[in-house]
């Protein structure tokens, strides 16, 4: 089996579309990340402050070195995703740090990611950009054309669920989409 050179502690951290694989090794402090210091890596201040919080917060900053290999996503995603692999190191190393890593927000993996928009489907402001669109080709108040029927409470039923104000899109720019002007009617 095999025995590492010098003890360590491990971490996976996970954020958007990053993930990172931290070792804390007893050390003065030094952070590298795939082969780089952090100050050559990140440029910003504030993603910097970010992969420090957790070794601030438990008074570790100068007892370890971080070493860190992160892949995927971008910037910010990559620094939440080394914040979360330290933190789960330091679990690691004393299980006491837990309330404070805890409170601080630190272990709780974020789950939020970008939405996958499926090859072929229009993305949602594109459909409400072309409902727009029909409504300044017709240019005719809604109340003069708004219909009383079970089919355009259907229709508002279906506006409601796609997020929008059923006041501003009146049945008559269905019309258009769903091909006749006797489609609400009936």
């Amino acid at each position: 089996m095999y025995e590492p050179k010098v003890a360590y502690h491990y971490g996976t951290g996970r954020r958007k579309h990053s993930v990172s694989r931290v070792r804390l090794v007893p050390g003065t402090g030094n952070i590298t990340i795939n082969g780089r210091g952090i100050d050559d890596y990140f440029g910003l201040e504030t993603l910097k402050l970010i992969v420090r919080q957790p070794l601030a917060l438990t008074n570790t900053l100068e007892k370890f070195d971080v070493i860190c290999t992160v892949e995927g996503g971008g910037v910010t995603g990559q620094a939440g995703a080394i914040r979360h692999g330290i933190s789960r190191a330091l679990l690691q190393y004393d299980a006491d740090l837990r309330g404070a890593l805890k409170a601080a927000g630190f272990l709780t993996r974020d789950p939020r990611k970008k939405e996958v928009r499926l090859e072929g489907c229009t993305p949602r402001s594109a459909v409400l950009e072309e409902i727009r669109n029909l409504i300044q080709e017709i240019k005719i108040p809604y109340w003069e054309t708004y219909a009383k029927s079970p089919r355009s409470a259907v229709l508002r039923g279906f506006l409601h669920f796609i997020g929008h104000m059923v006041d501003f899109f009146p049945p008559l720019c269905y019309n258009k989409c769903i091909g006749s002007s006797d489609a609400l009617s009936r």
